[in-house]
């Protein structure tokens, strides 16, 4: 025997280091969920960033566009669209600015934001040069395009201080996917210079090529990085470039013949592959709001942990203390229960074929078969010929759908005698909703079956006794007839 010292050494120190182990780790996990939880804070702002640089560079991307038009051919066409145009990208510029000045960036960002800003405070002095033509077509189109470049470098800066896996990976696949649409913006302005131009030079298709290949580049990185829920949006809604207008055209193009080219109409160009820039713009939203939905999962997920740690974290104590008195009783308990559960249930466990493949003592008592007899057995060992087929198919259809089957058994034992049984049998499940196996358990009810099986063959007695009594009276009474007709029939002679 222990004396109570030993008892509480025995206890107490483990107890007490498993006590210190846990409130060591809960404090440490609550600091660096409190750390992820700051920094998904941070993504989240940069995220909202993202999303407006991609509205800054969609309408430049279109000013672009426009202004090369503008500036080839001096189309009104071109003119009155760059002026509506201009209100645009003046509209997301500000929304830029507005958002930046509310937000803390950290040094490097910061750095690459100043830099678009400082781009951007040249705007208006460019526009002006536009539209009184004093600055070159190629300076002007390089303009957006250095301002855009900017943006981008900016978007790909963001997704370093990503510290969650699947988010970096999608902002980088943003990231590409911004490369891939932000040439198809170079192709329309520079498509638009080759069919507003008298002289189509080597040099414009070469451009003009290159540029298609830069676009089939970024979306194989796009694709490469973006997470499955978005290569599935892309492929329902642009597989086989079903989204594309300009591919006529294109080909038209990089033909060179000049013939061609000159039949098509440099607006109508601008159009269509406007309305394809303007279709990607949908999978641009897309984009981004699933790496918000990562944001805030993210975000709701280590709150629930932290709030989860600070429960813990209040009611380790008390929980490992109490466990301290309940320890010894849950022990003795449990061993009681599974001992008292194996004598007194009839219990057994079937894989997916109905072979046997645990049952309880009890099991083995009711039917004479003892545990290696059983175990590996079908399971209709057990199965007493009375009972019809019928009702065993329409009890593997139920559990196979799910369910719970209930009802009355008439079981075989080792001996060749029979028992009845209440059975109840239902699937078991695995981790991913699948059925991996079935249990049953069974309430004897020998007794009441043979106690109603011997008051039915009471009244099936009873009921033939007293149908042999009514053919017996009816016979008396006819044999009494005859009688009385014999008498009358001497009566009637003499």
């Amino acid at each position: 025997m222990l004396d109570k010292k030993e008892v509480k050494t025995k206890l107490f120190v483990p107890i007490a280091f498993l006590m210190l182990v846990l409130i060591i780790s809960t404090i440490s996990l609550l600091t660096i969920k409190y750390s992820q939880n700051r920094s998904l804070k941070k993504l989240e702002n940069a995220t909202i960033l993202i999303s407006r640089l991609s509205k800054v560079v969609h309408e430049v991307q279109t000013e672009r566009g426009l202004t090369s038009g503008f500036l080839t051919n001096r189309d009104k066409n071109f003119k009155n669209k760059l002026i509506l145009q201009r209100k645009n990208t003046n509209s997301e510029i500000k929304n830029f600015n507005d958002f930046t000045a509310k937000i803390k960036l950290n040094k490097s960002t910061e750095k690459i934001y100043n830099n678009i800003k400082t781009k951007l405070s040249n705007l208006n002095n460019i526009r002006n040069k536009i539209d009184k033509y004093q600055i070159k077509r190629e300076d002007a189109i390089n303009y957006f395009t250095e301002l855009n470049t900017k943006c981008l470098n900016a978007i790909l800066e963001i997704s370093k201080i990503a510290n969650f896996p699947k988010i970096r990976q999608s902002i980088v696949a943003y990231s590409y996917f911004q490369n891939f649409k932000e040439n198809i913006g170079l192709e329309r302005a520079v498509g638009t210079i080759i069919l507003s131009s008298d002289q189509i030079t080597q040099k414009m298709i070469i451009k003009f090529n290159s540029l298609i290949v830069k676009q089939d580049m970024y979306k194989n990185l796009f694709l490469s990085y973006a997470p499955k829920d978005i290569k599935s949006y892309w492929k329902q809604h642009f597989k086989n470039k079903s989204y594309e207008n300009t591919t006529k055209i294109e080909k038209i193009v990089l033909d060179g013949k000049k013939d061609k080219i000159s039949k098509i109409s440099p607006f109508i160009w601008f159009k269509a592959i406007t309305k394809k820039i303007d279709k990607l713009k949908n999978m641009d939203n897309f984009l981004i709001k699933n790496i918000f939905l990562d944001i805030e999962k993210n975000i709701f997920k280590i709150k629930m942990i932290m709030i989860i740690l600070s429960i813990l974290f209040i009611l380790s104590i008390m929980t490992l203390l109490i466990s301290i008195i309940l320890i010894s009783n849950i022990i003795k308990n449990s061993e009681n229960f599974a001992s008292l559960t194996d004598k007194y249930i009839i219990r057994s466990i079937a894989d997916l074929d109905g072979v046997i493949i645990d049952v309880s003592q009890a099991f083995c008592d009711i039917s004479g078969y003892n545990k290696e007899e059983l175990i590996g057995q079908p399971h209709n060992i057990i199965r007493h010929p009375d009972m019809p087929k019928s009702a065993f198919k329409g009890m593997w259809a139920t559990i196979k759908q799910g369910k719970t089957w209930k009802g009355e058994v008439k079981n075989k034992r080792k001996d060749g005698s029979f028992y009845w049984v209440y059975s109840i049998v239902e699937p078991i499940f695995g981790k991913r909703g699948k059925i991996t196996a079935y249990t049953a358990r069974r309430i004897n009810i020998d007794g009441e079956k043979r106690l109603q099986e011997l008051n039915k063959t009471l009244e099936e007695r009873i009921n033939k006794a007293v149908d042999e009594n009514r053919k017996k009276e009816q016979q008396l009474i006819q044999q009494s007839r005859l009688a009385q007709m014999g008498e009358m029939i001497s009566m009637i002679a003499h």
